[in-house]
């Protein structure tokens, strides 16, 4: 039996993320495609990374809310550490 890859969402997510017209959402109801526009602005590059990895392992919609859905897919591979808003 083959080794499965580890996926970790990662512990500490900005409080807010940006989105367009210069706003912000919290990172609870950021949609993978705020996730994406938030990264492109470089911000957060390598959460941002990270979050679009595993969004695409798990083939998250552009319009749902990322961080939620990833935490509903957690499994063997995708492991939740205890996700909390960076300070």
């Amino acid at each position: 039996m083959g080794t499965l890859t580890r996926y970790e969402i990662p512990a500490a997510l900005p409080a807010f993320v940006e989105i367009e017209g210069g706003a912000f959402t919290s990172h609870e109801k950021a949609t993978l495609a705020q996730w994406r526009y938030h990264g492109s602005k470089g911000n957060d590059r390598q959460i941002v990374d990270q979050l679009l990895l595993l969004a695409a392992k798990v083939g998250v919609p552009d319009d749902v809310p990322l961080v939620p859905r990833l935490i509903a897919a957690s499994g063997d591979n995708v492991v939740v550490l205890h996700v909390k808003p960076k300070k």
